[in-house]
């Protein structure tokens, strides 16, 4: 069966189909609020320091994930699916109504804005983890690269226009049209059919003991290296967040705000297309992610240096490796480990990963002060090369083999999960 004939068959499942449209439009809702309160924070501060602690904030939800996977583990996941965007929908209504009476000031709107990115950190892994329970594992590949594309084509559309909507449209029917899509996301989530599955390990243990068994567990697999590495790509990624307002309002607005955004995300989209692709390389799937880090790092390193048109080529080119690292490692985890610890596992996974983020986007700020913007994204590129030496010392992971023969074996030492 060919790819458009797998495509056809997800897209015929209703669950995933609601699924695939309740994240597209979750996605939009956290595009349009991300760059409009960051380009807000620098337009009312005019601060660089407060710009990168606002991506810090930010991010940090993304960083404490680890506390909520025991949870989307121990809740029902339909739940979660359909109260995280409703929560969303609430909290952009209510900035909108407080700017309203004018009642909103700067650290008011982060503080909001961030607790909005609390609810997506929750409604993120019980999505993932909704995937393998609506499409068979045979599919879980095509089902994620499906998912990103269509997400991060939001993403290109979303951070195209949104400099231009921030720009044109009113702070008040901004926000409040920001809340519209977080409802209409929850209409999709409404109808998603989840199977019963009565597993019994979800109610022998305790938040506590569920959130113990899950760091045991990543601690004796590769994913714990994974995630550590990963650590180091996301610092850099974190010092690039702050870079692109910065270096928009520096070429003159939020007009290259909106083309940086769409450049970076348009990477993002290339990347989840191909991704599917890579199970046909001759290659395995360490050495592939080495090299294709490598390669990302020094266009990053080169691409402020070089004519205009060879950086809008580089520049999304540069974060393909981004987006096929993330929906094959996506695919494995939802491969190699059972439904009643997934959501534990993942969240654990981002955290490591991403508690660097919010950590590089503050530097960010602090370096685009000091050493200016060329030299900063020269940084970002020198952390993508790095991370990809340390993955090179790691024989177990330099070795993995192609990603569609990647087992339970390849990433855990233990035998007690697959009980």
């Amino acid at each position: 069966m060919n790819r458009g004939d797998i495509l056809k068959q997800l897209y015929k499942n209703h669950s995933f189909s609601n699924l695939l449209m309740g994240r597209i439009m979750i996605n939009a809702g956290d595009s349009l609020y991300y760059v409009a309160t960051t380009w807000i924070v620098l337009q009312w501060t005019h601060n660089p320091l407060l710009v990168g602690l606002t991506n810090t904030l930010l991010m940090v939800p993304m960083c404490i994930s680890f506390l909520f996977g025991p949870l989307v583990d121990a809740i029902p996941l339909k739940k979660t699916l359909l109260l995280t965007p409703i929560l969303q929908c609430l909290i952009l209504a209510l900035i909108a109504s407080l700017y309203l009476i004018d009642y909103l000031n700067v650290y008011g709107l982060i503080t909001l804005v961030t607790i909005a990115m609390f609810c997506t950190q929750i409604g993120y892994p019980a999505q993932s983890k909704a995937i393998p329970l609506l499409v068979k594992k045979d599919k879980l590949l095509n089902a994620n690269s499906a998912m990103s594309v269509a997400y991060q084509g939001t993403d290109v559309i979303m951070n195209s226009i949104s400099g231009v909507i921030v720009a044109m449209i009113a702070f008040i029917p901004l926000y409040f049209t920001n809340s519209l899509i977080f409802l209409i996301a929850s209409l999709f989530m409404l109808n998603i059919k989840i199977p019963n599955l009565n597993n019994k390990e979800k109610s022998k243990s305790t938040y506590l003991q569920n959130l113990k068994e899950g760091a045991i567990e990543i601690r004796k697999s590769l994913l714990l290296i994974v995630a550590l590495v990963s650590g180091v790509i996301n610092f850099g990624l974190g010092l690039l967040y702050t870079w692109i307002p910065l270096k928009a309002d520096y070429l003159g607005g939020s007009y290259y705000y909106g083309l940086l955004m769409a450049l970076f995300s348009l990477g993002l989209i290339i990347g989840s297309i191909v991704t599917p692709y890579i199970k046909n390389l001759n290659i395995g799937y360490g050495k592939l992610l080495i090299l294709l880090n490598i390669t990302s790092g020094i266009l990053l390193i080169i691409i402020n240096f070089i004519p205009s048109i060879g950086f809008i080529i580089l520049f999304p080119i540069a974060f393909i490796t981004i987006s096929i690292s993330n929906v094959s490692l996506a695919s494995i985890q939802q491969k190699v480990i059972p439904e009643h610890m997934l959501a534990r596992l993942t969240t654990i996974i981002t955290s490591i990963s991403a508690i660097s983020l919010p950590v590089g986007s503050f530097i960010g700020g602090i370096l685009v002060k000091n050493i200016g913007i060329n030299f900063t994204l020269v940084i970002g590129g020198g952390l993508f090369i790095i991370a990809s030496l340390i993955f090179f010392i790691s024989k177990s992971y330099r070795l993995l083999p192609q990603i569609d023969k990647i087992e339970y074996q390849h990433m855990f030492k233990s035998q007690k999960i697959q009980k």
